[in-house]
């Protein structure tokens, strides 16, 4: 009688321990759930982290060597255009998401079509995003993870055997008959059995540990994608690998921390029956079986994800279906950076080079970037942020936020040298060139003959430079080469505004001894540097007297 009621009281315990779990799970779930679905057309309220974007991805490296025809930003034009800041602002769920949206903002592909009408498919229907970003979130988003490479590492493992744990599972299962008939003898050889198969398990576990994250990301990558299946035809084609996943429940997450008694007792569970050993090894081998198969799903899950983030930081902001045409042009309506808080819209259509004049502030800058954000946007996810917007560039590179190599031993002149090189070197028909003041590492008069060769070599046919400059003479050295564009300020009384429009012509408007004045500098000073700018333009002469 004691007896039973110790059994009793003992599954009693169990169970409240098993419905304390499921209780907490779920309302933990409905939390983090809420706030996915909240998160939706808020993509600011939370940074994404960068260590995905600045890492060596696998999947970036896998994509150069499958996608050899699409063009990859170099380092440079990722730095000039901010990526980085804006990539932050755009929240994937799970870290397969976070690898390829850092692949899609790094490269000018030869089509866009698959991302470009799931994001749009989210777009229309927020509620689907938010269910979708639900069913990710089971992968999760750890950047201390890399799991495109962790999965391609599990064609590394050797053919592990199961039964090297499962024999002495079935010698302990004999030891508990046992005791049955011989108690005493029994019950020695199940404390013998329970020793050696703790034995075992540790010893098994350190040969395994070595692949367990990357099979425990596999399952749960084939778990979602199994789930988004229910909804998505293009997906169904991995439904036949569910059956690797059948049984992974009996698999510990490595990489999920828990302390709650149940947990306790399922690891001695497993040390004992080598359960989770077992359920491995038989897993792992059917991964490998169907490796490729794993790697196209990892692809197409983090698009979907990607595409949800993007569809996101979109919602709420100007967008537009980006057009994508032969010439190498910009053709665009209301376009604006998107990392502005308070962007003013420009109406822009060239197909020749553009020289951009302008005083300090006036928005040169800003404007080019934006010409290269939507560039990369309209190229990689096929939207932009404007009302229209049509490009024709393949190719995209820049020249602007330099700075001197320490490290290097080189100086701004130098460092600014070589990233023009590389664009003088790289000019071809569909390129697309974003310079923000040529060569200002340099004396004014070599600078003004030098950048104007560099940009009349730029200005080739089928090559769409656009340069920034407070270097006036340019307009008139490349009159025949550029068209000129310009930037200006508004002074009102000692105020100076910037109303950020683009305006064909140039202008000899100058503002830096003014913007002196209105920040409060010494009056002698800003009243002597105006002095020195008069005689100069009178007589050609740099003169103190």
């Amino acid at each position: 009688m004691a007896n039973m009621i110790f059994w009793i009281l003992l599954w009693l315990l169990v169970a409240a321990l098993i419905s304390t779990n499921i209780i907490h799970n779920k309302n933990r779930k409905k939390a983090r759930y809420r706030k996915l679905r909240d998160s939706f057309g808020n993509p600011d309220q939370e940074a994404a982290d960068p260590v995905f974007f600045d890492r060596e991805s696998s999947l970036l490296e896998h994509m150069k060597l499958a996608a050899p025809d699409d063009f990859y930003l170099d380092d440079i034009t990722v730095n000039d255009l901010g990526l980085r800041d804006l990539y932050m602002r755009m929240n994937c769920v799970s870290s397969c998401g976070a690898d390829y949206l850092q692949y899609r903002f790094k490269v000018l592909p030869v089509s866009s079509d698959r991302i470009s009408q799931e994001i749009g498919g989210f777009l229309a229907d927020p509620e689907k995003a938010a269910d979708v970003m639900c069913k990710l979130d089971h992968i999760g988003c750890r950047s201390d993870i890399d799991g495109f490479g962790l999965i391609g590492k599990l064609s590394e493992t050797k053919d592990p055997s199961p039964a090297v744990d499962i024999l002495p599972v079935l010698f302990l299962v004999a030891a508990v008959i046992l005791t049955g008939y011989y108690p005493t003898l029994g019950i020695i050889s199940v404390i013998i059995m329970i020793v050696v198969c703790i034995a075992g398990y540790f010893s098994g576990r350190r040969q395994m540990d070595e692949h367990l994250n990357g099979l425990a990301y596999s399952l749960r990558l084939i778990r979602c994608g199994i789930s988004l299946s229910e909804n998505n035809e293009e997906l169904e084609k991995y439904r036949p690998l569910g059956k690797l996943d059948i049984g992974s429940v009996l698999i510990p997450m490595k990489d999920k921390s828990v302390s709650d008694p149940l947990s306790i007792i399922l690891d001695y569970i497993r040390m004992i029956t080598h359960i989770d050993i077992i359920t491995y090894k038989i897993k792992i081998r059917g991964i490998r079986e169907n490796l490729e198969a794993v790697r196209d799903l990892y692809i197409d899950i983090g698009r979907m994800d990607a595409a949800v983030a993007v569809a996101s930081y979109m919602l709420n902001r100007k967008h537009c279906r980006a057009g994508i045409i032969s010439d190498n042009r910009i053709n665009t309506v209301q376009i604006y950076h998107p990392l502005v808080r308070k962007p003013v819209y420009n109406d822009f259509s060239e197909d020749t080079p553009v020289l951009i004049t302008g005083s300090n502030a006036s928005g040169k800058s800003t404007f080019l970037r934006a010409i290269g954000v939507n560039i990369l946007f309209a190229k990689s996810f096929g939207y932009a942020f404007a009302n229209s917007f049509e490009t024709g560039a393949d190719k995209l590179f820049t020249s602007m936020a330099l700075s001197d190599d320490l490290l290097g031993e080189e100086s701004y002149y130098v460092v600014e040298a070589r990233s023009l090189k590389r664009i003088c070197d790289s000019a071809q028909p569909g390129c697309v060139c974003l310079i923000d003041e040529v060569l200002r590492g340099t004396n004014t008069v070599e600078r003004i003959a030098a950048s104007s060769r560099i940009l009349h070599f730029l200005c080739k046919k089928g090559v769409l430079c656009f340069a920034a400059t407070h270097d006036l003479e340019l307009t008139h050295l490349l009159d025949d080469d550029m068209d000129c564009y310009y930037f200006t300020e508004e002074i009102s009384g000692g105020n100076v505004s910037f109303p950020f429009r683009i305006q064909s012509g140039s202008s000899d408007k100058t503002n830096a001894i003014r913007l002196l004045d209105v920040m409060g500098f010494d009056k002698d000073t800003v009243d002597s540097a105006n002095e020195l700018v008069r005689r100069y333009k009178k007589t050609g002469i740099w003169s103190d007297k």
